[in-house]
């Protein structure tokens, strides 16, 4: 028999015009998946305000998104994997962040599995993602790859205005009553209500390049530490002296001086990566951040989504093994 998602009773109602019974039912979900068939919805309707709320909080980039029959049939195919792969819905109690992985000492060895994830330092969803991300990595036999995507660099970047910032502490509170994951009034004060602020990934992205080519294995390390530090600490990771003074206190003391005064190698290192990762947000059909991609069988890629993050760990782990079978 095959699975169905929940959530394809929201598009049974859609497609019969049944738009209030859809609106109704979706309000019930709390998934990142939900978030995205809500801002559907209303751009279905025409309120792209709310819709653009709406996929702001799936993750997804509103301004770069197709057509509506191409942001449904997206929404299908993901809900179909979702389904075949028994997602669950996100729980608002997730496991500790110091959980210890799965003992992996009775099963037989097995090749590595590179799990890459996409992502934008500045995405608070991201940071939600910290813990399974720390999780996933303590797993033997799995890799996590980091594929920073520059969504909110350069064309994203925007300056932090005072209704950008209100809209982004409702994000953030949402977050942090979903995830558990903390952000600070600290945080509100010196970040979202700093005069002349700006909300631009690059600084960040290009710093996290420095360690993955001066200490590889540590870039995890480094990501979680800025986003720390912005989220809890109220540091500003957008300034190249706080980024270098993060990666001084890991010991990245060359990632660091290379971060603030970055070089054309640096830069180009960075462009690179950023293309590469925007490119497999393309290929698997996604939009926003953050993403989970797993390379299946003959190399086809494999799209867990960001959901996979906010759930169980033993599922998560489970879900990796699946899609790379």
């Amino acid at each position: 028999m095959t699975a169905t998602h929940p959530l394809q009773q929201v598009l049974l109602h859609l497609h019969a015009g049944r738009w209030n019974a859809a609106h109704d039912l979706v309000q019930h979900d709390g998934s990142m998946l939900g978030a995205w068939l809500h801002g559907i919805l209303h751009l279905h309707e025409g309120d792209l305000e709310d819709a653009e709320n709406w996929y702001d909080r799936a993750a997804r980039h509103f301004r770069s998104r197709g057509t509506l029959a191409q942001e449904i049939a997206a929404l299908e195919a993901a809900l179909a994997v979702s389904a075949a792969l028994a997602v669950t819905p996100l729980t608002s109690t997730p496991p500790e962040f110091e959980e210890r992985p799965l003992s992996m000492t009775a099963m037989p060895s097995m090749p590595t599995i590179t799990v890459t994830y996409l992502f934008d330092p500045l995405c608070g969803w991201c940071y939600a993602a910290a813990p399974a991300l720390k999780y996933l990595q303590g797993v033997e036999g799995i890799d996590v790859a980091l594929a920073p995507t520059g969504l909110f660099a350069g064309a994203g970047a925007r300056p932090m205005d005072a209704q950008f910032a209100a809209y982004a502490w409702a994000n953030d509170q949402r977050i942090q009553q979903l995830t558990g994951q903390p952000f600070t009034q600290a945080y509100r004060d010196h970040i979202l209500g700093a005069a002349n602020g700006r909300f631009d990934s690059g600084p960040a992205t290009l710093a996290l390049t420095a360690v993955a080519q001066t200490a590889p294995t540590r870039e995890l390390d480094a990501l979680h530490a800025l986003q720390h530090a912005r989220y809890v600490e109220g540091r500003d990771n957008t300034d190249p002296a706080v980024i270098a003074d993060v990666l001084r206190a890991l010991g990245l003391q060359e990632a660091a001086d290379w971060a603030l005064a970055p070089d054309t190698a640096l830069q180009r290192a960075t462009a690179e990566r950023t293309t590469t990762a925007q490119a497999m947000l393309r290929a698997v059909g996604a939009r926003g951040v953050p993403q989970l991609v797993v390379a299946g069988k003959g190399g086809a890629l494999q799209l867990l989504g960001g959901d996979a993050l906010l759930g169980g760990r033993e599922q998560l782990v489970a879900m990796v093994r699946a899609a790379a079978a």
